[in-house]
């Protein structure tokens, strides 16, 4: 990005960015000024989560920002979030089957935002059932409905 200086300093919407020191002040300077866009954070982490009713889980997903901000991550539901640089990691428990979903924001200081839905599938294990997490074919029938 180029900006005409006029005199020996540079502006931007009336904010001085930087200046050049010279004897004369009556000539017109080039400045050259590189500003990185910001961009908002990354989420990666498993399409799914098999949370079984009552029982403690955890899921986790690796956050990072290229601009190398801070990044504050937050989620949805009462859960206890422990962050370690780039590894995070939620732990809540699921009480009963109601309409559940765990949605994880990351959030840099500028405001820009990203966030992440895995698909929850909740099991009750009634009746000592077992649960049975379901085939990726089944995850993408059910994510199309």
């Amino acid at each position: 990005m180029l900006h005409i200086c006029w005199s020996d300093c540079c502006w931007i919407a009336s904010t001085k960015i930087a200046c050049v020191f010279k004897q004369h002040s009556c000539f017109l300077y080039l400045c050259i000024i590189s500003f990185s866009a910001n961009k908002p954070p990354v989420i990666e982490g498993a399409s799914s989560l098999l949370i079984v009713v009552g029982q403690q889980f955890q899921y986790s997903v690796q956050v990072n920002d290229s601009n190398g901000d801070t990044i504050t991550t937050t989620t949805n539901i009462n859960s206890v979030i422990s962050d370690d640089g780039e590894n995070v990691t939620i732990t809540a428990t699921v009480t009963n089957i109601t309409d559940f979903s765990l949605t994880i924001t990351a959030k840099d200081p500028s405001g820009a935002a990203t966030t992440h839905t895995p698909l929850a599938m909740l099991c009750s294990c009634a009746n000592n059932g077992t649960c049975v997490e379901l085939s990726t074919a089944e995850q993408e029938d059910v994510e199309t409905k």
